[in-house]
């Protein structure tokens, strides 16, 4: 990989007969040689705006191979994330992974589709992170740093509504003794 010349010389042992002209007998040109290297990135993130902590939630993104190379795996997992900014880190909370299966080719792209349960503590406005072959399975000559992207806007997470039950109008015997039998009904709100 790097700069490379090549060279290129005609009638090296000067057998042919050539007088005063052999100035033009060589050649050299310099060229890059890079070896091939797939490029994964990460190039869209589709979410809802809204979603309940513990409900579900669509998300959807799309990875390109940006190399000039074709994958050397055939499968790998895309990590789906949620993080209170845009940058990956130890406290983000991971909702899913999620395999992919086939090589890309220089250009091609796919989609990833997955639906998500939400924790059901969450409350606030998270950005959903995708991490392309997470675990680094895919040779990419350190062309790792767009394996991984953030939402443009963050979903916003509410609790959901819990219940708050109360009773009223119990009615019942006003006195009881052991052993009888009683009916009692009451109202919930």
């Amino acid at each position: 990989q790097g700069p490379v010349f090549l060279a290129l010389r005609t009638d090296a042992d000067q057998e042919a007969i050539e007088p005063d002209t052999r100035a033009d007998n060589s050649l050299s040109a310099a060229f890059a040689l890079q070896s091939p290297f797939a490029d994964l990135s990460v190039v869209e993130i589709t979410t809802p705006a809204l979603a309940l902590s513990g409900g579900s939630a669509d998300i959807r993104w799309s990875v390109r191979n940006d190399g000039n190379a074709s994958s050397d795996q055939a499968l790998w997992h895309d990590r789906v994330l949620l993080s209170s900014d845009t940058s990956l880190d130890p406290s983000d909370i991971i909702v899913a992974n999620v395999p992919h299966a086939g090589t890309l080719a220089p250009g091609e792209s796919y989609l990833g589709a997955v639906t998500v349960t939400l924790p059901g503590v969450l409350s606030g406005a998270y950005f959903v992170l995708v991490d392309s072959d997470a675990n680094r399975r895919v040779a990419e000559n350190g062309r790792t740093g767009n394996n991984r992207a953030a939402s443009v806007t963050p979903l916003r997470i509410t609790q959901t509504p819990v219940a708050d039950l109360a009773v009223s109008e119990v009615v019942g015997p006003t006195i009881l003794r052991p052993g009888e039998n009683a009916s009692i009904s009451y109202r919930t709100q």
